[in-house]
């Protein structure tokens, strides 16, 4: 598959979408809530494989990134950290959304 995509046997790569989701269970227990020993939220745990496997994929390194985090409002879970960030550009490809959710 990589070869694939390197040599662009399939054509130029138009989109990118990972997606990386985690239930992390009661907030009471959970060190990946708590920014003190988690260092950060969503993007630095799970996030960053999103992101790892674009690069992997495309054999590129990133030219620009934005994000836009999110938590649910009122969601006790989220009140040190972001629930989820999304990277709507993250490489050369036209669009690489990168979605990971804690």
């Amino acid at each position: 598959m990589i070869q694939m995509i390197r040599s662009k046997e399939l054509g130029t790569v138009k989109a990118i979408q990972a997606d990386n989701g985690q239930n992390q269970g009661s907030p009471l227990n959970q060190w990946r809530l708590k920014r003190a020993l988690a260092g950060g939220g969503s993007l630095p745990d799970v996030g960053i494989y999103c992101l790892n496997a674009t690069r992997y994929l495309t054999g590129e390194e990133p030219i620009a990134i934005s994000a836009q985090i999110f938590s649910t409002p009122g969601d006790p879970r989220f009140k040190e950290v972001e629930e989820s960030v999304t990277l709507p550009r993250s490489s050369n490809a036209e669009v690489n959304t990168c979605r990971p959710q804690l």
